[in-house]
């Protein structure tokens, strides 16, 4: 038997609040945006990977650069006999980003409904060194 393993990576800080709702339906998950800045701007089926990729409008930061905040959501089928502990870790350890905080459907102030998503909160630095 296999299972869907959602997985949630926040480039950004973020807050979870009342805005437009999006759907994923490989996932069967439905989500508010923050608020009318964010969209889907790709969504890309690559490796038995689905990606959806949202950003938001660009945020100027102190020193006048143009920041864009990501959100990106993961969805993939995975063995039922997969340890998601494990499978995380593994996962983590080749991402490009410092993960700050890893959650899951058991965080109440998320609400999150998937039993096998996980969501990482994190930063990057872009070639540029923002």
């Amino acid at each position: 038997m296999k299972r869907i393993i959602l997985t949630i990576v926040f480039l950004v800080p973020f807050v979870f609040c009342f805005g437009q709702v999006e759907k994923i339906d490989e996932a069967g998950i439905q989500f508010n945006l923050p608020n009318g800045k964010w969209s889907l701007i790709n969504k890309q089926d690559k490796n038995d990977l689905l990606v959806y990729f949202y950003k938001r409008e660009p945020i100027t930061d102190k020193e006048g650069r143009k920041i864009i905040p990501n959100i990106s959501f993961i969805v993939e089928t995975i063995s039922d006999t997969t340890d998601l502990v494990v499978y995380s870790m593994q996962k983590t350890a080749t991402v490009h980003f410092d993960v700050k905080e890893v959650f899951d459907y058991n965080d109440k102030k998320l609400k999150i409904k998937h039993k096998y998503a996980i969501g990482y909160k994190g930063s990057y630095t872009d070639k540029g060194g923002i």
